[in-house]
């Protein structure tokens, strides 16, 4: 989409583009639009300098741990404006989760996971305390559900654990759990509801159709992307997520069921399959990311759950008059764009009018001749709220209308976006109500049927 990848500090645009996923290789690398040109050494006197109308501090971008405020101005030169530089000592914030109606773990139908959790965690060694994972040192028959990585202050004979293992509750087996219709949202959870939790976590088992996207490389398994599931054995998601392993399509596992990557256990396991075949659209353009939409066919069907399950897709050429869509996802944030995160995440965000979308983003990337293709729809804007890096894919959500239940369309996919969580400027999103006609068609071409997604109104 006409940007180089350069060092963060040598972009001096007044925007960097963000496709959601590893574009540029290097992770101190960013994909900068404009004239790239390296930029000038700064004078020691703009570190420290207030910025963006006093909101925020001039820092170098290894120290900024918060938002980065980019704007024409340029003030910084090539630091950052950021709301949040390294401090100088840090304390550990606690994380407290109490649960509503408590579960022993239980065994999944269906293949378990094989794989290895993925490797999304970028904190440095000295920051692995219990603590700061939002857990408690127990012994581990006390445990349910344990961070994945050890933690340099627990005891040898305990483990760091995210939810203690309740007294006195019977065994639950998923054969005692309804199985619903496409498009159910679980808003308090699935048989524990989390409260006091950081903002913008979901509920486990919320959204049941929200499936990762793993690549397994060099005998280690780390997060690509994310889909969404329609049917038991074929997940939807972008393009531009999963368009390098077209030849080699089984170096992709996905996972449904997951919650928590740095969790080991969690109250119904998740399940892989193998990724066997991709079509993706025949006119998806990888540079501008027009039609940017794929189907994944699994080795086997997932057992359905309830923390597994499908989703409900929209007619050909649904339109959103107005109101919220719901976002998820494993991705960064905009508070912190160097590290995925643990629990899926969730976001509401006002949806855009195309024609507003696409003059905000003409002055965003000052390009009047900026044209919004028919095949993306906006969302977001608000402040420290956006899909970031690592989002791709990723479905967006919208109630199905004329329903008293909490039931959805799935109605677009992480995209691309100009930066992450920039105030006014919303993300962009693959169109799924453009597509509908074009998915049903790779499905009969499998001799498969819509059964799974194609929403029927109850009498």
């Amino acid at each position: 989409m006409g940007g180089t990848c350069i060092r963060k500090d040598e972009c001096e645009s007044p925007f960097i583009l963000d496709v959601r996923t590893e574009i540029c290789a290097d992770p101190g690398f960013e994909c900068c639009m404009g004239d790239n040109q390296p930029a000038t050494t700064l004078k020691p006197s703009l570190e420290g300098k207030k910025c963006f109308n006093n909101n925020g501090v001039c820092t170098p971008p290894t120290d900024c741990k918060g938002i980065k405020y980019t704007d024409r101005r340029k003030e910084c030169g090539s630091l950052v404006c950021c709301d949040s530089p390294i401090p100088e000592t840090t304390t550990a914030t606690t994380t407290t989760t109490t649960t509503k109606t408590a579960t022993t773990s239980t065994t999944s139908p269906g293949r378990q996971p094989t794989t290895q959790k993925p490797d999304i965690d970028t904190e440095r060694p000295d920051d692995r305390t219990c603590d700061s994972l939002g857990g408690t040192c127990v012994a581990d028959r006390d445990c349910q559900r344990k961070a994945d990585q050890q933690s340099v202050d627990c005891a040898v004979d305990t483990v760091c654990c995210l939810s203690k293992r309740p007294t006195d509750v019977p065994t639950v087996s998923v054969d005692d759990l309804d199985i619903k219709e496409c498009g159910y949202r679980n808003e308090d959870g699935i048989k524990f509801k989390t409260i006091n939790r950081n903002d913008g976590e979901a509920q486990y088992g919320e959204f049941p159709w929200v499936v990762a996207i793993l690549l397994a490389d060099s005998g280690k398994v780390k997060l690509r992307c994310a889909g969404t599931l329609i049917d038991p054995e074929i997940v939807l998601t972008t393009a531009e997520c999963i368009k390098e392993y077209k030849r080699k399509p089984e170096q992709l596992i996905i996972r449904a069921g997951e919650w928590d990557m740095a969790a080991t256990m969690e109250p119904i396991s998740p399940q892989e399959r193998r990724v066997v075949k991709m079509k993706i659209h025949e006119k998806f353009n990888p540079h501008s990311l027009v039609n940017n939409i794929a189907l994944l066919f699994l080795d086997d069907k997932f057992d359905l759950t309830p923390t597994i399950n499908t989703v409900c897709l929209p007619p050909q050429d649904f339109t959103i008059d107005n109101g919220y869509v719901i976002a998820t996802g494993w991705g960064t944030t905009p508070q912190n764009r160097t590290k995925y995160q643990h629990i899926l995440k969730s976001m509401e965000l006002p949806y855009r009018q195309k024609s507003d979308c696409e003059q905000i983003l003409k002055r965003a990337t000052r390009n009047n001749r900026f044209k919004l293709d028919s095949s993306f729809i906006c969302a977001g804007g608000e402040f420290g709220q956006d899909t970031c890096q690592g989002d791709a894919g990723s479905p967006i959500i919208f109630p199905i209308p004329n329903t008293s239940d909490l039931r959805y369309f799935a109605v677009g996919m992480v995209s691309w976006g100009v930066g992450c969580g920039r105030p006014g400027i919303p993300s962009v999103n693959t169109d799924i109500g453009m597509f509908r006609e074009w998915i049903d068609s790779k499905i009969d071409e499998e001799q498969l049927h819509m059964h799974y997604y194609d929403f029927q109104p109850q009498d």
